[in-house]
């Protein structure tokens, strides 16, 4: 019986340190207030080429995380989300559009900074992306480019993740 009992001692540790980084993660989203999204800078660019056969055309979103600031003592996380659209034409970039934003949370005083931060890695791309997407149909439209609407961001399975317990 001693063997099963020191056999089954590390992993009841490490079950349980998942536990408590789940609820110290849950305790983060029930508290978190979004306090704004602010759009820092935004680029559009169109070829001429761009306006040529639509047959050709691959449309390509990409989301990417920036550096994230977590302040325990104000209880405040800043996070940078890039946002980029391109459409290629054979090899060429015939479009390409960029927004670089950053999301605010407040109330996460005394939080687990680790919760944190998986917190804003998961949510600031969602909080901003409406407003990307937004943006984006204004300058489409602007432009004449009339693309379709972009698609709605979707969160990554746990098997792309690749071991995040979130």
């Amino acid at each position: 019986m001693s063997d099963v009992a020191a056999n089954d001692g590390p992993e009841v540790e490490e079950r349980d340190e998942a536990e408590q980084l789940r609820d110290a993660y849950n305790a983060v989203v029930r508290d978190a207030d979004l306090q704004a999204v602010q759009l820092l800078n935004i680029s559009f660019e169109v070829e001429p080429a761009f306006f040529g056969d639509k047959a050709k055309r691959k449309l390509d979103v990409k989301i990417e995380l920036g550096q994230s600031d977590f302040d325990q003592e104000k209880g405040a996380v800043v996070a940078a989300v890039k946002l980029v659209v391109s459409v290629k034409k054979s090899r060429t970039t015939a479009l390409h559009s960029k927004a670089e934003y950053l999301v605010v949370y407040e109330n996460l005083a005394g939080h687990n900074p680790a919760a944190v931060k998986q917190f804003v890695d998961r949510v600031a791309p969602f909080a901003c992306y409406p407003y990307f997407r937004s943006v984006f149909a204004t300058l489409d439209w602007a432009a004449g480019t009339k693309l379709p609407p972009l698609p709605v961001h979707k969160e990554q399975s746990r098997i792309e993740k690749a071991g995040s317990p979130f």
